[in-house]
C-alpha cells in the first residue's frame, strides 16, 4: 500500500490487478483451451444388437365351408274344420214317480196270488218287516222236501222266534191229514233256526209268526 503525500493510502493498484485476474480467468484461460484441448463426441453405449429373422411364407387362410342346409320341406296346412250345428237335445221325458213299497207289495202278492207256491209265512202281529220275513221264509223252503206232492193239501205250523234270533215253540196249528206231512213241516221249522237277530222295528222280545207248507216241489 502506498501512501501519498498527505499520509492516505490508495487502493487504485489492488483494483487494476483483481481487474486483470478476473479476465484472465474467464476470457485468457477458456480461450486458451480451445487449443490445447481438442473437444470430445458424446458416444452412447451400445445396448442392444439389431438381429435379422428370416422372412416366413405366408400361408393363405383356410375357407371353411358351412354345411349346406337342406331346403325346408313346406308342410301343407291342415284345413280349419268345418263346424256342424249339433242337433237339438230332445228333452227327456218325465220320470214316472216311485210308487210306495207297501203299494209295491200288495202289487206282488196279487200276481203271485195264482202261482203255486211251497210255503206262505205271515206275521200274526201284522208287522211290516219283508226285509226280514223274505229270507226267513227262504231259509225254512230249503228244508221243505215232501215225500208227496198234492196241491190240494196244506199243513200251517205256528212257532215263536226270541230277540236273540233263537226258536220258541213250534206246533201244528192246522194239520193236512198226513201225520208224515205234518212232522215234516216241523221239521223243516226247527232245522232252519237259529234265525237272524229281530230288528229294532219290533218292540217285542218275541215274533210270533205262522207259515203254510204245500206239498209242492220246486
Amino acid at each position: 500500500m502506498q501512501r501519498d503525500k498527505n499520509g492516505s493510502t490508495s487502493f487504485a493498484p489492488h483494483i487494476m490487478i483483481s481487474l486483470l485476474m478476473h479476465l484472465a480467468l474467464f476470457v485468457l484461460i477458456p480461450w486458451f483451451s480451445r487449443f490445447v484441448r481438442k473437444p470430445s463426441t458424446f458416444k452412447r453405449p451400445q445396448t442392444f444388437q439389431l438381429v435379422q429373422l428370416p422372412v416366413q411364407k405366408s400361408r393363405p387362410p383356410r375357407i371353411r365351408q358351412s354345411p349346406q342346409k337342406a331346403p325346408a320341406i313346406k308342410k301343407p296346412r291342415a284345413k280349419a274344420p268345418v263346424k256342424t250345428r249339433k242337433p237339438a237335445r230332445a228333452k227327456p221325458e218325465p220320470r214316472p214317480k216311485p210308487q210306495p213299497q207297501n203299494e209295491n207289495l200288495k202289487e206282488l202278492e196279487k200276481l203271485l196270488g195264482d202261482v203255486p207256491v211251497p210255503s206262505r209265512l205271515t206275521s200274526l202281529s201284522r208287522l211290516n218287516i219283508p226285509w226280514y220275513l223274505i229270507p226267513l221264509r227262504s231259509k225254512i223252503e230249503s228244508f221243505w222236501r215232501p215225500a208227496i206232492e198234492n196241491e190240494k193239501l196244506s199243513v200251517t205250523v205256528h212257532f215263536t222266534i226270541l230277540r236273540s234270533g233263537a226258536l220258541g215253540e213250534v206246533a201244528v196249528r192246522k194239520t193236512s191229514g198226513n201225520k208224515s206231512l205234518d212232522m215234516q213241516a216241523v221239521n223243516a221249522v226247527r232245522r232252519a233256526a237259529p234265525f237272524a237277530k229281530l230288528p229294532p222295528t219290533v218292540k217285542e222280545n218275541r215274533l210270533e209268526l205262522a207259515i203254510t207248507f204245500y206239498p209242492i216241489r220246486k
